[in-house]
C-alpha cells in the first residue's frame, strides 16, 4: 500500500508541473515556426502559419496536440486556472464551436451578432455599477465584483484557426459564462 501511495504522490507532483510545461511550449511556439537557418526557413512565418487574429498563436497538429494534453491535465489538477480550462476548449471543442458557429449563422439575430461582433467589456459594462441590483446589469456588475472578476480578464482566445469562430468562442466566454452563471446565481471559482 506504500508503494502504491509513493507512487501517487510522485503522479500527482508530476501534474502540478504541466502549467509550467504549457506556459514553455507556449513560448516556444514563435520560435518554431521562424528558427531562421533552417533548411527552406526564411525567417518569416509561411503561410500556414500566419496569425489571424491579434492573439492567435498557430500551431502545426503536433504542438496543438501537446497543448491539448498538458492544458486538460493541467485544468484537472487545478481547475482554477482559467487559462487552461480555456486551452481545452480551444484545442477540443472544434465541433462544439462549429456548431455553435452554425446555429448562429442560421438565425437573423446570429448573423447580426457576427457581423457587429459586440463585446462585454469592462467599458462596454461601465455603466452597469450605477444601475440597481435588480436589474440584469446591475446584477452582473455585482456578480462581478463581489468574485474581483473584471470583464478584460478574461483568457484570450489563441489557438483557434479561424477569425469567425474565436469570436464565437469569445461570444460564449462572455454571454455563456459570465451572464449565464450570474442569471443563475451558480457558484463559479474560474476566470
Amino acid at each position: 500500500m506504500a508503494l502504491r501511495s509513493a507512487s501517487f504522490s510522485r503522479a500527482v507532483r508530476s501534474v502540478q508541473h504541466l502549467p509550467l510545461a504549457y506556459e514553455q511550449l507556449l513560448a516556444q511556439v514563435p520560435q518554431l515556426h521562424t528558427a531562421p537557418g533552417q533548411p527552406g526557413s526564411s525567417g518569416r512565418h509561411d503561410s500556414s502559419h500566419d496569425t489571424l487574429y491579434p492573439t492567435h498563436v498557430p500551431l502545426n497538429p503536433l504542438q496543438k496536440g501537446a497543448v491539448a494534453v498538458f492544458s486538460a491535465l493541467g485544468a484537472l489538477s487545478n481547475p482554477a486556472r482559467a487559462d487552461l480550462v480555456a486551452a481545452v476548449g480551444e484545442t477540443f471543442g472544434n465541433a462544439a464551436i462549429r456548431n455553435m458557429a452554425a446555429r448562429m449563422q442560421a438565425s437573423p439575430t446570429g448573423r447580426q451578432i457576427l457581423a457587429e461582433r459586440p463585446r462585454i467589456t469592462d467599458a462596454a459594462v461601465a455603466h452597469c455599477w450605477d444601475l440597481p441590483p435588480t436589474t440584469f446589469g446591475g446584477a452582473y456588475a455585482q456578480f462581478m465584483g463581489v468574485r474581483g472578476f473584471k470583464a478584460d480578464d478574461r483568457p484570450a482566445v489563441r489557438l483557434v484557426d479561424d477569425e469567425e469562430l474565436a469570436y464565437v468562442i469569445t461570444r460564449a466566454r462572455e454571454v455563456g459564462q459570465e451572464l449565464l452563471v450570474c442569471y443563475t446565481h451558480t457558484h463559479t471559482h474560474t476566470h
